[in-house]
């Protein structure tokens, strides 16, 4: 049986998919799933009236920033997460249950590119939810996104993909309360397996630049600036002298932090030079030229 894994980098204001495919043809592959042509897939969740949930169109009326709302709601400070317009919900449902409806969309897409990747249904994917560093120490925050992962994994594996961009109301709602009645049978996950279920979107993002042979082993500094939070950290790449040869055998967080999103501080139209001119004003800052310096811009 293939095996994959699907890396959800589950944003703001729009997600990304990587897809692990373990047993491919010459070993190993990673795929960035670009659906409809475009790697970005819309994180705003969209409704009319009694009509489907759709969580793939960038609608003017969409709700948006739910990933943040749902944070700032588990935690009561809704202030200090979401900055967006705070529009209503449809009845019966909560901004968790939007995130957790989006999530298993996201699954769904990865599965759907799995059958075409693999040729068959004979495969058995695995997911992992990339979240800011300061939502992982958050107990709060970091036990709410679990269960998210878990609720959403649990539709996929059991329901199925979606299929389609949309799913009705009264199903969804059905499928979510039955879901979430059966993981809550589940035993909790061991605080060990965590990060099984859940990343830093940091450390996420570096994967590729560890296993990359451009990268080289040395401690760098890491920028990753979403549309909700701006993540930035140390790291060190390590190696080890293995068999006549040095081999990069690590990679080692110093620490990380989250900052209160720094795309709003400044106009849309200036968004990119302000990054730019923040991010060379701390590269000019190195002492050491053996610290490296990357800045990744999602959002």
């Amino acid at each position: 049986m293939n095996r994959l894994h699907l890396g959800i980098d589950y944003g703001t204001s729009a997600s990304k998919l990587v897809l692990r495919h373990f047993e491919a043809a010459g070993g190993e592959r990673a795929y960035l799933l670009e659906p409809n042509d475009r790697f970005r897939i819309p994180s705003a969740v969209s409704f009319d009236g009694e009509k489907p949930f759709d969580s793939t169109r960038d609608l003017q009326d969409a709700l948006k920033s739910i990933k943040m709302r749902f944070a700032g709601d588990v935690t009561g400070s809704l202030r200090q997460h979401f900055y967006g317009e705070l529009k209503n919900l449809p009845d019966r449902f909560s901004s968790g249950d939007l995130v957790t409806l989006t999530v298993w969309r996201l699954l769904s897409i990865g599965h759907l590119h799995a059958v075409k990747i693999v040729g068959s249904l004979e495969f058995k994917m695995g997911m992992s939810l990339g979240i800011p560093m300061s939502f992982l120490e958050d107990k709060v925050l970091r036990e709410s996104y679990l269960y998210v992962a878990r609720v959403a994994y649990h539709m996929y594996t059991n329901y199925g993909p979606i299929g389609s961009d949309t799913v009705g109301l009264t199903t969804a709602r059905e499928l979510l309360d039955e879901a979430y009645f059966a993981v809550g049978k589940k035993p909790p996950v061991p605080e060990a397996n965590v990060r099984n279920w859940l990343r830093s979107e940091t450390e996420a993002s570096m994967f590729w630049s560890f296993r990359s042979p451009a990268t080289p082993s040395s401690t760098s500094f890491c920028i990753d600036v979403g549309a909700g939070t701006t993540d930035s950290c140390f790291f060190l790449i390590k190696d080890e002298h293995i068999d006549g040869q040095w081999v990069k055998d690590s990679i080692v967080f110093f620490g990380a932090h989250s900052h209160p999103l720094l795309w709003t501080l400044c106009p849309n139209v200036k968004r990119r030079k302000a990054v730019s001119k923040f991010a060379t004003g701390l590269s000019t800052q190195r002492k050491k030229p053996t610290v490296g310096f990357l800045v990744i811009t999602l959002a």
